[in-house]
């Protein structure tokens, strides 16, 4: 279960960079349709090579960090993936799409108030960047299952009547609120 789970988070967070590729357009790169071309290709590593390559030349093109923090991601490289994303929140605060995948990546570690504080600097940067949103609605949600099973498993029917409700409204979806990312 929580390995379908994981698999989810990686698919949703590939799925998340088509959807921030029109975001981060807006900021210039140069050489990442040769870097996709590698991807296309199966030549990660390559592709890995070829980013620091064009970063050294140019350390300041969000597109190609923003890429190559997917890499790390696609090869379950966390930490690195991490790093990348942190410091892109930093060097580019208004760019919501880092802050996201960091997000993403912090609630995989079980770090949720890392996470939710990713989230909320998300959605301060960009209030119309959705994906953030709908990533932070995901884990709240996944907080109020958990804080509801743990009411449930301390009933001392003094609260009966809350807990019954919340009973019905939990039903059997404990932790099943999967986090989406992009």
């Amino acid at each position: 279960m929580k390995a379908q789970a994981k698999l989810n988070q990686v698919a949703a967070l590939m799925i998340g960079v088509m959807l921030a590729a029109p975001l981060l357009a807006s900021v210039p790169t140069s050489g990442l349709g040769e870097v996709q071309e590698l991807i296309n290709a199966g030549r990660a590593n390559d592709a890995l090579r070829k980013i620091d390559t064009l970063l050294a030349k140019n350390p300041d093109d969000a597109q190609l960090r923003f890429q190559k923090g997917v890499l790390l991601v696609d090869q379950r490289r966390t930490a690195e993936a991490i790093t990348v994303f942190e410091r892109m929140s930093r060097d580019f605060p208004t760019l919501p799409e880092p802050m996201n995948n960091l997000a993403v990546l912090y609630a995989e570690q079980g770090q949720i108030e890392k996470a939710r504080a990713a989230l909320e600097s998300a959605v301060r940067s960009r209030p119309s960047y959705n994906t953030a949103y709908e990533n932070l609605s995901s884990l709240n949600i996944r907080l109020a299952s958990r804080a509801y099973a743990r009411a449930l498993q301390i009933d001392d029917s003094s609260g009966a009547p809350k807990l019954s409700m919340l009973k019905s409204l939990n039903g059997s979806r404990q932790d099943s609120a999967p986090v989406v990312v992009a």
